[in-house]
């Protein structure tokens, strides 16, 4: 019994670096970072990368590929594709800085507006529920006035 202890023990000792190079060799997948580029052609708005099927896309999904074949990191192959582009390059824009106003300004544009459309509703129900109030006294005023004129001619009958 102890000697299978012992060889599961060496066994782990010597499958546990295998597996560890294993997962630092995994390679990157190319599509990840075309899904991450826009088309720089100038003919298409600015397609996404994987979707656009002009040459120019063809090309950078090519250098993408090459970039990947060659051993580069995603984060180098992006900072690379934004120091020839620009920023523009980008799908989506980097969570920081300025760029975080576009994540954020169409939100708080939403609740701003939200609030106002129920400030002006509320006001609106107010003053709406105000004339009707002071419309069904003025009728009231009215009605009385022609109730008392009434009793006095009946009882003059």
């Amino acid at each position: 019994m102890n000697t299978i202890y012992k060889f599961i023990a060496i066994g782990s000792l010597l499958i546990l670096p295998f597996g560890s190079l294993a997962i630092s060799q995994s390679k990157i997948n190319p599509n990840d970072i075309i899904h991450k580029l826009t088309c720089q052609c100038g003919t298409c708005p600015h397609l996404a990368l994987y979707s656009c099927s002009c040459g120019t896309a063809e090309r950078m999904r090519t250098e993408v590929r090459d970039l990947v074949d060659k051993g580069m990191e995603s984060n180098e192959i992006m900072a690379r594709f934004i120091s020839t582009y620009g920023e523009r390059v980008l799908a989506t824009p980097k969570a920081e800085g300025f760029y975080l106003s576009a994540w954020g300004m169409p939100i708080l544009l939403v609740l701003g507006f939200g609030t106002l459309i129920i400030i002006a509703l509320k006001r609106w129900s107010s003053s709406t529920a105000a004339a009707v109030e002071s419309n069904a006294h003025e009728k009231n005023k009215v009605a009385n006035k022609y109730s008392d004129k009434l009793d006095s001619e009946l009882d003059d009958f």
